[in-house]
């Protein structure tokens, strides 16, 4: 387990009773409840977008333990704004600051930068936060990373609706979890059945 430091954001535990008491009724017992308690249940995917707070990266980087197989250690976060974008560049660097320098999530700690398209698909980076700005570029994004393996968030569902995004969050007025199956598959991205458990997909 990576201990953080004081700079270290920590996703906390913030429904893992409502978690608990779902594995109980379906009569399942999961090791590593902990980890399962920011994430909520997926929901029908709406056109709703609102602006990304740190309690929806703390969802987004519990997430990232439930891949098979599962990030582990330091794990590079792309924060994928469009080169030249002032908007896209700003929104990015609001991002950052909240992560304040990495979040950890578990076995996972994220360490974020501020990327363009082209060092999306890299390979660097097992995972990016599509910016806002990032929207008008998500399908040639998507059609770039087919079987990479990356796994790519976005704070609008409709990305995810679209499959151009495996998945987005919202974390009030409760969590929500917005996964696409056929992003998942064009990317290569597969959860653990603990974790596909507790959802719905698209």
């Amino acid at each position: 387990m990576i201990k953080s430091s004081p700079s270290r954001q920590k996703a906390p535990d913030i429904i893992a009773v409502a978690v608990r008491r779902r594995v109980h009724a379906c009569g399942v017992r999961l090791c590593g409840m902990v980890a399962l308690a920011a994430l909520g249940t997926l929901a029908c995917v709406s056109p709703v977008r609102a602006e990304l707070g740190l309690s929806d990266l703390q969802v987004m980087a519990r997430v990232t333990g439930f891949l098979e197989p599962p990030l582990r250690g330091v794990v590079p976060f792309g924060i994928v704004y469009p080169a030249g974008s002032i908007t896209g560049h700003g929104e990015g660097r609001r991002l950052l600051a909240l992560l304040n320098d990495s979040l950890a999530a578990g076995a996972v700690v994220l360490r974020p930068e501020m990327i363009t398209f082209d060092e999306a698909i890299s390979g660097r980076f097992p995972v990016l936060l599509l910016t806002e700005a990032m929207a008008p570029q998500a399908p040639d994004l998507a059609r770039s990373l087919r079987g990479s393996g990356v796994l790519t968030m976005s704070s609008a569902p409709t990305l995810v609706n679209d499959g151009l995004a495996v998945l987005a969050v919202r974390s009030h007025p409760r969590v929500e979890i917005f996964v696409s199956r056929k992003a998942a598959h064009s990317s290569g991205i597969f959860f653990a059945n603990a974790f596909r458990m507790m959802i719905q997909e698209r």
